[in-house]
């Protein structure tokens, strides 16, 4: 890699990060995102048969839309050898991402065919169209192609994806809890009249979790400048956030570790009012089974107090006719009860229910508004 500088005819390449490394392996320059490393194989290999190179870029479809089933797709555009545009520079820049332009849901597609064990499958946005409840329309995954590439070379795929978050451009983006597999981009814009600019695409596409693959995600920004343009930096912390939410939302992926031991003596969770299933359920969650009923019957809905270093439930009465004590529940709970009582519900603020305008017990009249204070 001669340092992270090289050159093409009358063209200069360099890395992004200077060093001074002479020799990188492939795994290596992928991992450290270097453009010298990358641009050197491609062009060692392909320079006397440039199409060869363009044939395995359109065998992954990439130089045609996906077809999908929203408006507004771009036109990629993969240039031949034969195209006028084409000059003894263009295969080393092809090889990291210039000269060529490909939708960000098409470099997804291809991510998510790795992840997928090498099937591909065309982004999918409507799996039905309904008219009155009654399905008119069904639309199944449709696949573009059956296999990538050989189950060795995916497997080395995988390896060096894992290896820029384990040890790459992406640590930022490795945790305990789950792994992350993927691939950090910065690029400088073109400007069609004025040429590159000094403002970047900064991106990060990979999947998680990478030993499972559930989910593949592509964050992609425009205009990053000012000194902070890596795809690391500025599309890898979005990435994180959307990937750990997924994460933390997903109860299965939970059941391997269990829930540390709250002493109920000093903590006891601030539990709010509302369906009793949906309350023991999470304090079982958490390890915090000490909670008493006062009533032996099984009520639907409670109320939430605490006594002597000791949760309890309280039964919460509903009858036909009458507004139901709503206070102390999420906003959730109290727009099913009230919105099926017949009742409009306008609320203000966060947290659970502090007051409600008509008073638990008053008759209901069909189409008044009830107003909930949240705190």
């Amino acid at each position: 890699v001669d340092g992270g500088v090289t050159r093409y005819f009358d063209r200069e390449m360099k890395d992004s990060e200077p060093h001074n490394y002479n020799m990188m392996s492939l795994k290596t320059s992928f991992e450290r995102s270097s453009n010298v490393g990358i641009s050197k194989l491609v062009y060692k290999h392909f320079s006397k048969q440039p199409e060869k190179f363009i044939e395995f870029i359109k065998s992954l479809g990439l130089h045609k839309p996906l077809g999908l089933q929203i408006s507004g797709e771009g036109r990629p555009k993969v240039k031949h050898p034969d195209d006028k545009d084409w000059y003894g520079t263009t295969l080393p820049w092809m090889s990291m991402g210039y000269e060529i332009r490909v939708t960000p849901l098409q470099i997804l597609a291809v991510y998510n065919a790795v992840a997928n064990k090498g099937k591909m499958v065309k982004p999918l946005f409507v799996t039905s169209i309904r008219s009155s409840g009654k399905i008119i329309e069904k639309y199944k995954t449709e696949v573009i192609k059956e296999q990538i590439c050989k189950e060795s070379t995916l497997k080395k795929c995988h390896e060096a994806l894992l290896a820029v978050v384990e040890k790459g451009t992406a640590t930022s983006l490795k945790n305990e809890n789950y792994l992350v597999a993927g691939k950090t981009g910065t690029a400088l814009i073109a400007d069609a009249k004025r040429g590159y600019r000094k403002f970047y695409k900064s991106s990060f596409v990979g999947y998680f979790p990478a030993d499972n693959p559930k989910y593949t995600c592509i964050v992609s920004i425009n205009g990053a400048s000012k000194g902070v343009y890596y795809g690391a930096a500025v599309a890898g912390p979005v990435f994180k956030s959307i990937a750990d939410k997924v994460y933390a939302g997903n109860l299965e992926w939970q059941t391997e570790k269990e829930a540390p031991l709250i002493e109920t003596k000093e903590v006891l969770p601030l539990a709010k009012a509302g369906y009793r299933d949906e309350i023991k359920l999470v304090l079982n969650r958490l390890g915090l089974p000490s909670y008493t009923q006062e009533s032996e019957s099984e009520p639907e809905w409670v109320g939430t107090y605490k006594e002597n270093n000791t949760l309890k439930l309280s039964e919460r009465k509903l009858i036909d006719g009458l507004v139901p004590n709503v206070e102390g529940m999420s906003l959730k709970d109290a727009v099913y009860l009230l919105e099926n009582r017949g009742l409009k519900v306008k609320s203000k603020g966060h947290g659970r229910v502090r007051k409600q305008s008509i008073s638990p017990g008053a008759r209901i009249y069909k189409g008044n508004t009830i107003y909930l204070e949240l705190s």
